[in-house]
């Protein structure tokens, strides 16, 4: 699997010119070749690029955030360009109080995933700070709206469902420098960590870093031992087979959602799937009662092999040359490379 088979979305906090309308601006970036429309602040994904408001920016005049629709692959990054280059070009600029947020789609991952995304970012964020702001970093950046990533790791490793999950990472607090709970609402993991850039050669190497983190934290082989790497006994049982997909959903499922699916009836879910090598516990969520499952021994994504360091960085994700040159003149630039 690449980067271009990943979904992503983008929301770029910025400061147009005095006296220039969101409708303007919009109209210049549809103009440009990418369909842009002014519209209202919300949280619905839109169909295509938008342009709102944003109250953290404390000016609702000059203040604006431009938001995208769901895009992927070269195209994706087409589109970023032309709209930060026209924006840019039509003399929008960014203040410390900005930021720039990358979504990155997360639907039907397993519990693993996330938990191995939260270990990787917290053991690699003080090497990511190197290549941001420093308005960005530490425990408090971004004026409090990108955090640093906290993990209760007793919690996080026997977690099984997604409200614990984001219970284990940064107390279930969104505005952090990686945003687990994105996923209740747009399906997403949330990179907060970004300072506001109109600058779109450092967006879309920031975006494809992002990317990249969601790779290594998919991969099954990332820092797992070796018995959790093994397939899962389920022979040829279809049932099973089935039933261990649900259950690994961040949303778990119940014995009505297994017998919808399959046609038999979900009685004794956490015997039934003791052969796939999975812990299964129940828990009661509005009223009904939902199965949750987990590998065992879930433990830290990075390769102990490798240093906490700029370069064990672009190892782990698979940087091409590119990018690697990218970051490291960035830390350079800031004086603190790795």
């Amino acid at each position: 699997m690449s980067i271009n088979e990943l979904t992503f979305g983008c929301e770029f906090e910025i400061f147009m010119p005095v006296g220039m309308a969101r409708a303007t601006l919009a109209q210049m970036i549809t103009n440009a070749g990418v369909t842009c429309g002014e519209m209202r602040y919300g949280h619905v994904t839109p169909v295509a690029w938008k342009i709102t408001t944003d109250g953290s920016l404390g000016d609702y005049n000059r203040g604006a955030e431009i938001v995208s629709p769901v895009l992927r692959g070269d195209e994706g990054f087409r589109q970023v360009q032309v709209v930060l280059d026209t924006a840019r070009g039509a003399g929008c600029t960014v203040h410390r109080s900005c930021g720039f947020h990358v979504h990155v789609g997360a639907q039907g991952q397993p519990l693993d995933f996330f938990k191995r995304l939260a270990k990787l970012y917290a053991a690699y964020e003080a090497v990511l700070d190197t290549l941001l702001a420093p308005s960005r970093r530490g425990p408090r950046g971004g004026n409090g709206y990108c955090r640093s990533v906290t993990i209760n790791q007793t919690m996080l490793d026997s977690a099984a469902d997604m409200r614990t999950v984001t219970s284990a990472v940064n107390s279930a607090d969104r505005y952090c420098k990686l945003n687990l709970t994105a996923y209740f609402r747009h399906g997403t993991v949330e990179f907060r960590h970004h300072q506001g850039t109109v600058d779109s050669a450092k967006a879309i190497h920031w975006i494809k870093l992002c990317l990249r983190m969601v790779l290594r934290a998919k991969a099954q082989t990332a820092g797992m031992p070796a018995a959790t790497n093994a397939p899962l006994r389920a022979g040829r049982d279809r049932w099973l087979n089935t039933v261990v997909e649900m259950l690994l959903r961040p949303e778990g499922t119940t014995r009505a959602e297994v017998m919808a699916v399959t046609g038999q009836r979900g009685a004794r879910l956490p015997r039934r799937t003791r052969a796939a090598n999975l812990i299964v516990v129940r828990r009661r969520r509005n009223g009904e009662v939902r199965f949750y499952a987990r590998r065992p021994d879930v433990t830290s994504t990075t390769d102990a092999a490798l240093p906490i360091t700029l370069d064990g960085l672009m190892q782990l994700i698979g940087a091409d040359a590119t990018e690697w040159t990218f970051f490291s003149r960035r830390a350079a630039a800031f004086g603190t490379a790795a």
